[in-house]
């Protein structure tokens, strides 16, 4: 295997990005890609149905850098466009950037440089700008830190402590190509492309600088998720049976048995709390109904609570996180609000 670094002549990056219905952003995405030192770019963008300005402002950025391909389709969610844009791309390599979002200047030279043959992926940390839900930043830090640095080979140990988000990695094209690695049509589809695309690959290179910057904005999936939304973080629970089926299909579920638990228990609890109250009932049921379905011996003892149906406790100790976590919230507000008046006496 060699380590030289990936030359940029031979060697092409496909860009791919979703969009819809953001004018407001979508220049300052673009801006950042066609600026980049790193210059052998194929910039796919995906019009998935905007009924704003956003298709016209690519028309205007593609007649004057040829990189800039644009794909008009109907509405179908950023999987099917990020699909459309697996499809249509020609790179060796591949990244996803959210239209709202931007890369620093210099991000794809520093992953190329770092880019040998023996590496699948190259991950960089990502730096957080916040439009709305600013409260959650001490957890967002802790989630998107890099936790590792430079080669590892992957474990799972590894996966369970870091981001599943697609947007902060590069990976080579055929890879997700040749596993049919697409992006399935579901809520919080990052975390099922990452388990499933994760299982198979071997090297990561980790990179600490955090070079792409994520916007909190309105109206996001994650939003609708803090603020409770009804059938929004239940599909936590509905995103397992996909990557059981992924398990299962590559006869790998007995030696990823012990992450699968993992990720079962995470994804319960993630459903539960974020859930709106009448929905959580519906949470222990859907979990309840998988574990009873899956092909698989289960150890862990909360899971085998819930697949027995010994469910009245789950429902106390939810409302009691629940009143805890009101009262932080109530808490942390007050504290802010104070030293916002300290700062402006100050």
């Amino acid at each position: 295997m060699s380590s030289l670094p990936i030359q940029e002549h031979e060697n092409k990056l496909s860009v791919i990005i979703p969009v819809y219905n953001v004018e407001k952003y979508i220049s300052r995405c673009l801006d950042s890609i066609i600026c980049q030192t790193y210059s052998n770019l194929e910039i796919i963008c995906i019009d998935d149905g905007s009924t704003d300005r956003s298709y016209e402002i690519l028309k205007e950025y593609a007649s004057k850098d040829k990189r800039i391909l644009i794909f008009k389709k109907e509405n179908g969610g950023v999987s099917s466009a990020r699909n459309t844009g697996l499809c249509q791309a020609t790179g060796r390599y591949v990244s996803f950037i959210d239209s709202d979002d931007e890369i620093k200047k210099d991000t794809y030279q520093n992953v190329m440089n770092v880019f040998t043959d023996d590496i699948d992926v190259v991950w960089f940390g990502v730096d957080i700008r916040y439009n709305v839900h600013s409260d959650i930043k001490s957890s967002d830090n802790f989630y998107y830190k890099i936790k590792f640095s430079g080669k590892h080979k992957i474990n799972d140990e590894m996966l369970l402590k870091s981001d599943c988000s697609a947007l902060n990695k590069v990976f080579r094209l055929d890879t997700i190509k040749q596993n049919d690695m697409f992006f399935e049509g579901l809520i919080y589809e990052d975390f099922i492309f990452y388990h499933k695309i994760f299982s198979i690959l071997k090297n990561v290179y980790f990179i600490k600088d955090k070079y792409y910057i994520y916007y909190r904005n309105e109206k996001s999936i994650m939003s609708n998720t803090f603020e409770k939304r009804e059938n929004t973080a239940i599909h936590h629970i509905y995103a397992l049976d996909y990557i059981y089926n992924f398990f299962i299909k590559k006869n790998i579920l007995n030696d990823k048995k012990k992450i699968f638990e993992k990720l079962c228990l995470d994804c319960f609890y993630f459903a539960i709390i974020h859930s709106p109250v009448f929905e959580k009932s519906r949470c222990i049921w859907e979990m309840t109904k998988r574990l009873r379905s899956w092909d698989i011996e289960i150890d862990d003892t909360t899971l085998n609570q819930l697949k027995n149906g010994s469910n009245e406790l789950f429902l106390i100790d939810i409302r009691t996180y629940d009143l805890i976590s009101i009262v932080k919230k109530r808490i942390y507000s007050k504290i802010s609000i104070l030293l916002s008046k300290i700062k402006d006496a100050i």
